[in-house]
C-alpha cells in the first residue's frame, strides 16, 4: 500500500510540474534556419566557433563557457539544462546568469525557483515516453540526457526545413577526459561546490550515458526527417554512428 501511495504521489507531482512548462510558443520561431547544438565533448574545445553565432546556437550545460554572451541580442541564443546539479557548479552562477540568452530548464528545477527567479528562465516538461519523440510537439522535450534534450529543442525551434548541426557530440573519452574544459589548465576548470577542487564527472557514469542515448538519437532522427529537417554531426571524434547522424565538418556546415 505504501509503495502504491508513493508512486501515485510521484505521478501527481509530475503532472503538477508539467503545468509550469512554457515553451510551446517557441515552435517554429527560427523555421528553416541553421541551428548549432553545442555539447561539452572534448572536440568542441578545438574548434573556432566564431562563425556559428550568425545562426541559432544552443549551449548545453557547461558549453556556456565557450560562449561570449555577456552582451548582444539574445533572440538566437539558448542555454538549456535538464539537470539541476548545474546549480552546484560555479559556471552556472558566473556564466549562465549573466549571459544574454534565453534560458530553459526542466520542470524538476521548480523547487529551486527562488534561486533563479528574475533571470528569465523558462521551464520545459519531460516527454512522458520515448515514443512521443515521433509525435507532435506538446511543450515537452526529450530529457533522458542532455544532448537529446538540446537536439529536441533545435527541432522545435527550427523545423520544418532546418539543418541542425551537433558540436562536441563525441560520446567518447579522450585521454580519460570527457569534457572540453578538462584540456584547460586546472586553475581554469569550473568548480563544483559540493565536491573537492578540480572535480570531474566519473568516467563510468559518462560511459553509461553514452550507451543509453542511442535509441533517443534514432527516434530524434526519424522525427526530424518527418518534419523535413536534417541532423548532422560536426564532431571530429565521435562514436555516434554516421548512419544515425551523418558526419560533416564545421566548415561544410557553415556553407550549407
Amino acid at each position: 500500500m505504501q509503495v502504491g501511495f508513493v508512486i501515485k504521489n510521484q505521478k501527481r507531482q509530475s503532472r503538477q510540474l508539467a503545468e509550469y512548462s512554457d515553451i510551446s510558443n517557441l515552435k517554429g520561431v527560427h523555421q528553416g534556419r541553421k541551428c548549432f547544438v553545442c555539447a561539452a565533448g572534448p572536440s568542441i574545445g578545438f574548434l573556432d566557433l566564431s562563425d556559428i553565432h550568425e545562426h541559432v546556437v544552443i549551449a548545453i550545460n557547461s558549453s556556456i563557457l565557450l560562449m561570449d554572451w555577456d552582451k548582444g541580442e539574445k533572440d538566437r541564443r539558448y542555454w538549456i539544462s535538464n539537470d539541476s546539479l548545474c546549480l552546484y557548479w560555479n559556471f552556472f552562477w558566473r556564466n549562465v546568469l549573466r549571459s544574454k540568452c534565453q534560458k530553459l530548464v526542466r520542470t524538476s528545477w521548480k523547487p529551486h525557483d527562488e534561486k533563479i527567479r528574475g533571470h528569465g528562465f523558462r521551464y520545459f516538461a519531460p516527454r512522458k515516453r520515448e515514443r512521443l519523440l515521433l509525435s507532435s510537439q506538446d511543450g515537452r522535450l526529450c530529457s533522458n540526457s542532455s544532448l537529446p534534450t538540446g537536439i529536441d529543442l533545435a527541432t522545435l525551434l527550427a523545423s520544418p526545413g532546418a539543418n541542425i548541426f551537433l558540436l562536441g557530440a563525441d560520446h567518447k573519452m579522450v585521454s580519460g577526459k570527457s569534457h572540453f574544459w578538462q584540456f584547460w589548465p586546472k586553475e581554469k576548470w569550473p568548480q563544483r561546490k559540493d565536491k573537492g577542487r578540480n572535480y570531474c564527472p566519473e568516467q563510468s557514469h559518462q560511459i553509461r550515458k553514452f550507451q543509453t542515448n542511442k535509441h533517443s538519437y534514432i527516434a530524434l532522427k526519424e522525427y526530424a526527417n518527418r518534419l523535413g529537417s536534417k541532423i548532422y554531426n560536426c564532431s571530429t571524434r565521435t562514436t555516434i554512428s554516421d548512419s544515425i547522424f551523418p558526419r560533416i565538418s564545421l566548415e561544410r556546415a557553415l556553407e550549407l
